[in-house]
């Protein structure tokens, strides 16, 4: 059987490869695609185990998680209230984190990828829209405490380019690869996890920026069927790899009907399946974006968060806004504080007015001498 359909998968490739009126890369993803199916045909015997089987190990396992009081089964978010409900970025889940422009999306994504580094996890991330400078830029100034805008325009110091060279040092050693190709397809990037696996043994997370740039490597009638088809594939790459898939997603500009600018499920743009495939949907809201703290709609409500907090407070005020989690408790509101001068959220107790980066830091967090 194996045989035929190698030679009736050849033969028809060849031909197609003849008439040469393909895109031809795009023919030999669909054929390595084809021939990987085949050659995983009756070799791989997972989900093959019997049900009874399978419930024991389970049970097994969850006995040895609670003797052990492991509360967190997957790689740590770096925010207690979100693995709280979450337990974590866990093997074969898709967690979409969307906003809309502005919010900090890529950089929640890379705080994300920077945490699963440092605990020695292989992270992989597909930047499909920012070019790979612009995401070593915003790890440099993050890790060394230099605004964003400044280091960008070159108006650093002495002690600034010392701290970037120690914030150098500090993420050569971390275990991230980022792939910036803007046309990849969905092929692409599980061909390029296949590569990472070979090479160091395992992957630990992977992140995709952006959901609304993906493209699939079958045909498809519209846009919107094509982004349907890739978002499943995500899922069904994340099984495959029994890893958590990061994937960013634009908000619509729908949210501007709506009167304090909180999103929903409904915002995700042009596809639903974002909804479907997703085990897990945050959407990040920073009213500061949108309102000066005086005009904010909350501050009509008693009881709201917002009308609680100082205008200090609210400048950096985040909210992740949970609206899916198949894993935990739904509809449920993380609070954070943003800093998009250092491209990085925080877990910082709201009520406390004192700032973390206002000291400058005398080692980096990795624990790497600064170099003076």
């Amino acid at each position: 059987y194996l045989a035929r359909e190698g030679i009736r998968i050849g033969g028809e490739f060849q031909q197609r490869l003849f008439e040469n009126n393909e895109d031809v890369f795009e023919l030999l993803d669909e054929y390595f695609k084809e021939i990987d199916a085949i050659r995983n045909y009756g070799i791989d015997s997972e989900g093959e185990i019997p049900l009874g089987v399978a419930i024991d190990e389970r049970v097994k396992e969850k006995e040895e998680m609670v003797r052990n009081k492991i509360e967190i089964t997957g790689i740590t978010t770096g925010n207690k209230a979100l693995d709280s409900i979450t337990s974590g970025h866990n093997k074969g889940n898709v967690y979409v984190y969307g906003g809309a422009t502005g919010m900090g999306k890529s950089v929640k994504g890379l705080n994300f990828a920077r945490i699963a580094a440092e605990l020695g996890h292989r992270v992989p991330v597909f930047s499909l829209e920012m070019p790979k400078n612009d995401f070593i830029d915003r790890f440099l100034s993050e890790e060394a405490r230099i605004p964003l805008h400044d280091y960008r325009a070159n108006r650093m110091t002495d002690y600034d380019i010392n701290k970037m060279r120690a914030a150098a040092q500090a993420f050569k050693k971390l275990p991230i690869t980022i792939f910036d190709n803007p046309s990849a397809n969905t092929n692409y990037i599980r061909k390029k996890l296949k590569s990472e696996i070979k090479k160091y043994g395992s992957i630990g997370l992977v992140v995709i920026d952006y959901a609304q740039l993906l493209k699939c490597s079958e045909k498809a009638g519209t846009r919107e069927q094509e982004l349907s088809i890739a978002i499943k594939d995500i899922k069904v790459i994340a099984k495959e790899f029994d890893v958590p898939i990061i994937l960013l997603a634009m908000i619509g500009r729908g949210i501007w009907q709506v009167s304090d600018r909180r999103p929903t499920l409904n915002h995700l743009r042009e596809t639903a399946e974002l909804e479907n495939s997703a085990d897990f949907v945050g959407l990040i809201y920073r009213g500061s974006y949108y309102f000066d703290y005086i005009n904010h709609p909350d501050l009509k409500d008693p009881e709201s968060k917002i009308s609680k907090i100082e205008k200090w407070e609210y400048d950096l005020h985040s909210e992740l806004i949970v609206c899916k989690n198949r894993a935990g408790i739904p509809n449920a509101v993380i609070y954070e504080k943003f800093y998009g001068q250092y491209s990085c959220f925080t877990t910082e107790n709201l009520e406390s007015h004192q700032e973390p980066f206002e000291n400058e830091p005398t080692n980096s967090d990795l624990n790497i001498p600064l170099p003076f």
